[in-house]
């Protein structure tokens, strides 16, 4: 289940799915960029732990400033292999990094509903979390 991480660098905030996974699952990784510049693009990359890139997208922050990457599923080769993995997001001269691991307990993959329910169950448990106190 996704949990809130807080790590925020440069105005980057990370609202993550990170932790442990096992090898079949997949991470994705949402967040925001505070105020975003018009057609700015941020970069997000997956280094594994022998340092080989395991996933880079380049995404267009919405106007509120949230971005979403596209699943990356963890199996393979250079997706899939046991350890910390790194994840870097560059968005001007902003960088924020965060940490997960992968196990090598085999996993079957969510399916995209459950990914769905998952992702809005948890922006809604962080906005109303970010919601000043009465």
């Amino acid at each position: 289940l996704p949990a809130y991480v807080g790590a925020q660098s440069g105005g980057i905030v990370l609202l993550d799915s990170f932790g442990e996974f096992s090898k079949g699952d997949s991470v994705f990784i949402y967040g925001n960029v505070g105020l975003p510049e018009p057609n700015s693009y941020l970069i997000l990359k997956i280094t594994n732990p022998r340092g080989d890139i395991c996933q880079i997208q380049q995404i267009l922050p919405l106007q509120d400033g949230t971005f979403v990457m596209d699943k990356v599923p963890l199996r393979g080769n250079i997706c899939g292999i046991d350890g910390v993995y790194e994840i870097e997001v560059f968005y001007g001269y902003k960088k924020n990094t965060a940490t997960f691991s992968v196990s090598s307990i085999i996993k079957s993959e969510p399916t995209d509903s459950q990914y769905v329910v998952t992702a809005a169950e948890y922006v809604s448990q962080v906005i109303d979390d970010l919601r000043p106190a009465d």
